[in-house]
């Protein structure tokens, strides 16, 4: 009799009868991802980022951050810019048309501001030694 129970039982719980409902997770869209190299110079760091999906901009709400590591920079401001046709550009930061420091880590959020083309612009740069990286990073979410 308990052979026929511990088989009932297994049965039971190898298709389920008796066990708790599981409800599965939504899976959230992938996140954009991009992380330019360190600046060398001034002027657009690295490539810029291409943004238009079916001639509509990809998204409008992103972030930017950087982080340092090594000695910090003696001197870094940067803007973040967009572009509709890859060649006006124009400030989308909260400091633009001015430019951010970035000679300590942190993270600035940009809302509501859909482009077609993004990138960093270097407005100063010095670097503090041969340590010295500074990289900044592209996180967006996809509409």
């Amino acid at each position: 009799m308990s052979k026929f129970i511990t088989f009932v039982l297994f049965i039971g719980l190898l298709f389920g009868f008796g066990s708790v409902p599981v409800i599965a997770q939504a899976i959230p869209p992938r996140q954009l991802l991009y992380a330019w190299t360190t600046p060398t110079t001034t002027g657009q760091l690295g490539n810029y980022l291409i943004l238009v999906q079916n001639s509509q901009p990809a998204t409008g709400n992103y972030s930017i951050d950087w982080s340092l590591s090594g000695t910090a920079p003696s001197a870094c401001t940067f803007r973040v810019e967009g572009s509709f046709d890859n060649v006006n550009w124009f400030g989308l930061d909260t400091t633009s048309p001015a430019s951010t420091s970035c000679t300590t880590s942190n993270m600035e959020s940009i809302v509501y501001k859909p482009v077609y083309y993004l990138r960093i612009n270097v407005a100063t740069w010095t670097t503090g030694d041969a340590t010295t990286k500074v990289i900044f990073h592209f996180t967006g979410g996809s509409n």
